[in-house]
């Protein structure tokens, strides 16, 4: 997402020729400011589904938003986040922080 931001405020910046086109680029400024530090963390496709037997082609994107909110609830919610997160620094060498 962020280099797609990126991508849209450079061209956003090539073009200021009028009104929406500077509103637009403040508004991807400003989007990419928020998401500083912030890194994806997982996305729910089609595919996906279909990867594990289900129709993902013929479920509409309502159902699939259900579904992504229904996952992301599940990683926050209960735990998984934590030891995802946990696991993912010890297989990349993270140095933990000194107490």
């Amino acid at each position: 997402m962020k280099q797609l931001l990126e991508k849209c405020a450079g061209w956003l910046s090539a073009h200021p020729d009028d009104e929406t086109t500077r509103e637009l680029l403040e508004q991807v400024r400003s989007r990419l400011k928020a998401e500083e530090g912030y890194f994806v963390v997982s996305v729910v496709s089609r595919d996906d589904l279909v990867s594990e037997g289900y129709d993902g082609y013929s479920t509409d994107d309502s159902t699939m938003e259900r579904i992504a909110s229904s996952m992301g609830k599940a990683h926050t919610e209960y735990g998984e986040y934590r030891l995802s997160l946990r696991n993912a620094c010890g297989n990349e060498n993270v140095p933990l922080l000194e107490e």
